[in-house]
C-alpha cells in the first residue's frame, strides 16, 4: 500500500523540510546591515555566521527521517498513524521555534523584517502531515469495515 495518498503527503513533507534548509525564515536589516535568519543561524550579507544555532536544522532532518519512516510503515497503518502524530508534534516544535526566533528579531531594533520561503513550508509541511494522518485513518477505517462485512 505504499502507493497511496499519504505516501505522496508524506513525500511532500520530506521534500518541504529539505527546502526548508535551503532557504531563510526571514530576511532583516539591522543598521544598514542586511541578514537572513536560516536553520544554521544568523547570517549576514555576506553568508558569514553572525549567530550560529542549529537548531532549525537538526528538527528539519528529525522531521523528514520520521516522514520517511512513516512512508515505510505503510504495513501497519497503527504504528503509521502513531508516527504521524509525532510528526505533527515536532512540528510544533519546528514553528514554535520559528515563531520565537521572529519575535525576538521584531523585539530589537531592526528596520525592516522581511518573513522567508522556509516559514511558508514549515506551515505547509503541517497541512500534509495532517492530511497524511487523515488519508491513513481513512484507510483503517475501510479495513475495519472490509473485515466486518467478512
Amino acid at each position: 500500500m505504499i502507493q497511496r495518498i499519504q505516501t505522496l503527503f508524506l513525500a511532500l513533507v520530506v521534500l518541504a523540510e529539505v527546502l526548508v534548509s535551503q532557504f531563510s525564515f526571514a530576511s532583516f536589516t539591522k543598521e544598514s546591515i542586511a541578514y537572513s535568519l536560516t536553520t544554521s543561524g544568523i547570517l549576514n550579507s555576506d553568508g558569514n555566521p553572525v549567530r550560529e544555532d542549529h537548531k532549525q536544522l537538526i528538527l528539519a532532518l528529525v522531521i523528514a527521517i520520521i516522514a520517511i519512516v512513516s512512508i515505510f510503515l505503510f504495513k501497519n497503518r497503527k504504528s503509521q498513524v502513531k508516527a504521524t502524530s509525532i510528526l505533527s508534534l515536532v512540528i510544533l516544535v519546528q514553528l514554535a521555534f520559528i515563531g520565537t526566533s521572529l519575535y525576538q528579531l521584531n523585539a530589537d531594533t531592526i528596520e525592516s523584517l522581511q518573513i522567508g520561503t522556509s516559514s511558508f513550508l514549515s506551515v505547509i509541511s503541517m497541512i500534509f502531515t495532517l492530511l497524511a494522518s487523515k488519508a491513513i485513518k481513512k484507510d483503517e477505517a475501510l479495513v475495519k469495515s472490509v473485515d466486518r462485512i467478512r
